[in-house]
């Protein structure tokens, strides 16, 4: 969520261009060795996610609060709808 590294850091974009820039992962001799399949696992549920639900969307007008924990950033709750 760093805006000196990222246009718009709060959207969802798996194809940014520097989306390679983040440190969810670690690095140096903290890198985690599993990051190369924990990336395949999330891109393959999302691509099934999205096809077996292609109007699946983010709920508007909803807040994102994120919890407070310095090994893991992500929102407490996401809002999705579907038709």
């Amino acid at each position: 969520h760093d805006t000196a590294s990222f246009d718009n850091p709060e959207e969802f974009d798996l194809h940014r261009a520097n989306a390679h820039n983040h440190i969810s992962f670690g690095r140096g001799i903290h890198f985690c060795l599993g990051n190369r399949l924990a990336i395949l696992e999330a891109t393959i549920m999302l691509e099934t996610l999205i096809a077996k639900l292609p109007s699946l969307a983010l709920a508007e007008h909803q807040r994102l609060d994120y919890a407070a924990n310095c090994t893991f950033r992500g929102p407490k709750a996401l809002l999705l709808t579907w038709t």
